[in-house]
């Protein structure tokens, strides 16, 4: 044990000696700089956006009471969609709440049906990473959007240019569809992406 500490003592004495070279000191600095943004990244669900909105950050996670929410997707096989529920936890912050349900819409939890259960929802592309912001103004929800942060996502689920289901459209159908079944207090939602916005309601 003692000659593990002379040998860490050596090498921070090594280190700090090195740092007087400015060279070395940049080097540094860059490797530094580079992991601090990739955890940052990694913990802002890896959208530049996310920068600007702390809360995206993700929290460390207290006890907090779970709730079942209702969320729609669609069935691998038939495409027809189909009504589903998940226990998530209930955060008092609404966009939050609507950011977990646009990934879990996004995705199945095949982990919430067992190892052995076969996955029977669709897989859509990173469509909740577009999100930029949500807010509301009483009975309206307005979802703002940039389909350009999908477009470039580096680590993107290819889509098939011979399927004839259209991913983006289907899933923005399950996604309003959830926010109504869980939120029926809102009557229209707008779907804000750049100058473009589409204008749904609570029938």
């Amino acid at each position: 044990m003692k000659n593990y500490l002379i040998y860490i003592n050596n090498k921070i004495e090594t280190f700090i000696s090195r740092l007087e070279n400015e060279d070395y000191r940049f080097k540094v600095l860059m490797i530094t700089t580079f992991i601090f943004l990739f955890c940052f990244l990694s913990l802002s669900n890896s959208n530049p956006f996310h920068f600007l909105f702390p809360n995206k950050i993700y929290p460390i996670m207290l006890y907090k009471p779970k709730k079942n929410f209702y969320y729609y997707s669609y069935d691998r096989e038939t495409k027809q969609l189909k009504e589903l529920t998940v226990s998530m936890f209930d955060s008092s912050d609404l966009e939050k709440n609507i950011i977990n349900l646009a990934k879990i819409v996004q995705e199945p939890l095949p982990f919430l049906r067992g190892i052995h259960s076969r996955i029977e929802t669709i897989y859509f592309p990173a469509y909740s990473l577009g999100i930029i912001h949500i807010t509301k103004e009483n009975s309206k929800l307005y979802i703002f959007y940039n389909n350009q942060i999908v477009e470039e996502y580096p680590y993107q689920r290819e889509i098939s240019k011979n399927n004839d289901f259209d991913f983006f459209s289907y899933y923005q159908k399950a996604f309003i569809k959830t926010i109504f079944k869980n939120y029926p207090e809102f009557s229209e939602i707008y779907w804000i992406d750049n100058n473009h916005i589409d204008i749904f309601k609570n029938n």
